[in-house]
């Protein structure tokens, strides 16, 4: 877990431990604002095949890793928001909806 400051310091600090991971889920909320995130997911993304990221607050966020094979947008980070994100992660189901925003 790394704190929203210092993103981009500790996603390169765990670039060894990304490298060989099964998987590497990254949660954002408002990415798409935050330069400081939107690196740290650069460097994820060209760490590790098999990151996953998960735009928690923001659905705009998922702009900010064309290269993730695995992208969730979510529009809200509450309790029953993120039941619905580790179920789809842990079942492989998926949800379908209208996002209300270009994601472009």
């Amino acid at each position: 877990m790394t704190h929203p400051h210092d993103w981009t310091a500790q996603a390169e600090s765990l670039l060894p431990r990304i490298g060989i991971a099964g998987m590497v889920i990254v949660a954002t909320r408002n990415a798409w604002r935050d330069p400081h995130q939107a690196l740290a997911l650069t460097t994820i993304s060209r760490a590790s095949r098999r990151a996953v990221h998960v735009a928690m607050r923001d659905p705009q966020d998922i702009s900010r890793t064309n290269g993730m094979a695995h992208r969730y947008a979510n529009n809200s980070d509450d309790p029953s928001s993120i039941t619905a994100i580790v179920d789809a992660l842990t079942t492989g189901s998926v949800s379908t909806g209208h996002c209300p925003v270009p994601l472009s």
